[in-house]
């Protein structure tokens, strides 16, 4: 199932009426232009109206370009959870076309936040190595909890058959057990 796919297994919250733009066109149209390095709903909007020839090579756009008070009622009004799942479960699939992915994971402090002290921002990421893939990110409530936003990303993906590097903060039997009860590579 390809990204589109799965993006349209998304309950769309708008009523019927209010459906003018595809969901996932909107959805795409964010994603593209955050990827490109725009940021705020008008800078998605100009970002949209400027390259709609491209965006239609993936998705119709039926309707054009929404405007950025559209694109923010839409993106708000999604549940967030479920977007996540569908993300996750789109980069899932894209694993496993790899044989065995190598999977790293590793907490970060945010540049300078040292300074910061106990507001520091730190968040746990999970990579794969294969396939270049940035599979997770979840800020986690402070250096110490890094272990428990650890184990809940390790619920989430799909770690079967993976080789899953971690560093010496997670070299506990906890740790180590949910990783082999999924059947994962130790």
């Amino acid at each position: 199932m390809s990204l589109f796919d799965h993006l349209s297994l998304l309950d769309d919250p708008r009523s019927h009426v209010n459906q003018r733009h595809n969901l996932v066109d909107v959805l795409f149209l964010v994603f593209s232009a955050m990827t490109s390095g725009q940021d705020g709903w008008a800078e998605i909007q100009q970002f949209g109206e400027l390259k709609l020839n491209w965006l239609r090579q993936f998705h119709c756009f039926k309707n054009g370009i929404p405007r950025r008070h559209t694109i923010a009622r839409i993106v708000q009004a999604i549940n967030p959870e479920a977007l996540q799942l569908c993300l996750i479960s789109w980069i899932n699939k894209k694993r496993q076309q790899a044989d065995k992915p190598l999977i790293a994971i590793d907490g970060k402090a945010l540049k300078m936040a040292s300074k910061l002290g106990n507001k520091a921002f730190h968040s746990v990421a999970a990579f794969d190595i294969n396939t270049g893939l940035a599979l997770y990110q979840e800020l986690s409530s402070g250096k110490g909890k890094e272990i428990a936003t650890t184990k809940s990303l390790l619920n989430m993906l799909d770690i079967d058959n993976a080789l899953i590097t971690l560093d010496a903060l997670h070299a506990q039997a906890n740790t180590l057990a949910a990783i082999i009860s999924r059947k994962a590579d130790d």
